[in-house]
């Protein structure tokens, strides 16, 4: 039995590899935006309008350095994503709970798992005909396990019951 309250840095932990396994939108959206800004910047300085100059580089700037963190921080304002939650693993899939509902995720939704340093962040495998990066991702951090030995116990279910098996953390 896994009993937590999830913490901004497990959300990070979670999304940091979401990002670095299925990358797509969520992965390149702040630099595009980032390439928005760059160009108002360049037609104020083409216009001589130092004020749409200005505030272009520094919009620039912004997305390139805090796009992620102020997306994640959009993410992390949900009260569903903050509730406390209770989940058992097993060898047919994972029960969840929390306090507004239950959820049973199966082992085939998903591909693979990643162990972080934090947790155990599950990884959906692409669906034919979906975006690439429409995938399920759920993460269970270490934290929540009433053991620190329940991890080795937690890392073999996944290994054998997830396709991919669970791979370590690239960074």
């Amino acid at each position: 039995m896994l009993r937590w309250t999830p913490v901004r840095e497990d959300l990070e932990d979670g999304m940091a590899v979401y990002l670095r396994e299925v990358g797509g939108p969520l992965a390149w959206f702040p630099y595009l935006m980032a390439g928005v800004f760059l160009l108002v910047g360049l037609s104020g300085f083409l216009l001589d309008e130092l004020a749409i100059t200005v505030g272009g580089a520094v919009g620039a700037v912004v997305a390139a350095l805090f796009g992620r963190r102020l997306m994640h921080r959009n993410l992390w304002k949900n009260p569903l994503v903050r509730e406390p939650r209770e989940a058992v693993a097993t060898p047919s899939g994972l029960r969840v709970w929390t306090r507004t509902a239950t959820s049973d995720l199966h082992w085939p939704a998903f591909s693979h798992a990643v162990e972080t340093d934090r947790s155990f962040v599950l990884v959906g495998p692409r669906l034919p005909g979906a975006a690439r990066s429409a995938r399920l991702l759920y993460f269970l951090p270490k934290a929540a396990l009433p053991h620190p030995a329940e991890a080795d116990r937690l890392r073999a279910l996944l290994a054998g019951v997830l396709a991919g098996g669970v791979r370590r953390d690239r960074r």
